[in-house]
């Protein structure tokens, strides 16, 4: 993974801001955070039929990561990230991201890792929505946490009760298998808007789903 010192100034700003900077840094971090991403996964042997990366393992990891960068600027007691102890060097950026990135493959690991067996297809109206793993309903894991076998007609329900909008964002991603970054680059807006409104559709389906 590389950062410029660009990158760094964008990602520093981001943190201590809550916003300024954020769409800069993650134009150039997003590349190297999803090929560290995957490199992580395929060494633990998190792979398909095809010998390949498991594509909704990257897109998990890649959302957990977003959300932690989002987190970590909003608290209200600060970030907790201090520049200082990377050496204000975008080297030492890459390094800190290395660790983030690795502990939230290890969390998906023992979470979802040879679960596969377990894969559901959930229908959603006429079409199929791929759905994930099942392991123990986590408010964290939004849509891919939730679903069960007993679970597809409440799922299909609460997918029905959203607004357009949300089951736009919610196909894209969790049926077609297009990525944030794909979506972002066929609409014409950012990867961070992209990842912020998928966000919004999987917690607005939350809501309704642990509402039901």
């Amino acid at each position: 993974m590389f950062f410029t010192e660009n990158g760094l100034f964008h990602f520093v700003a981001f943190i201590n801001t809550g916003s300024y900077g954020f769409d800069a840094f993650w134009a150039e971090a997003e590349k190297g955070i999803r090929r560290t991403i995957e490199r992580k996964l395929r060494t633990r042997l998190v792979l398909d039929q095809f010998n390949r990366v498991d594509f909704f393992a990257i897109e998990e990891v890649q959302g957990n990561v977003f959300r932690k960068l989002q987190t970590m600027a909003r608290r209200p007691e600060g970030p907790g990230f201090h520049v200082e102890r990377i050496h204000y060097s975008p080297a030492g950026l890459a390094k800190w991201f290395d660790r983030l990135i690795g502990n939230f493959v290890i969390d998906y690991c023992r979470q979802f890792h040879g679960a596969k067996n377990s894969l559901k297809t959930v229908s959603l109206a006429d079409d199929e929505l791929n759905a994930a793993v099942e392991p123990a309903c986590n408010e964290k894991h939004g849509l891919d946490a939730l679903v069960r076998s007993d679970d597809i007609e409440k799922v299909r329900r609460c997918l029905n009760l959203l607004d357009e909008e949300s089951r736009f964002w919610l196909v894209k991603v969790h049926y077609e298998g297009t990525s944030r970054h794909a979506l972002a680059k066929q609409l014409g807006i950012s990867s961070a808007t992209a990842c912020r409104r998928v966000d919004a559709a999987e917690q607005a389906f939350l809501r309704l789903f642990l509402a039901a």
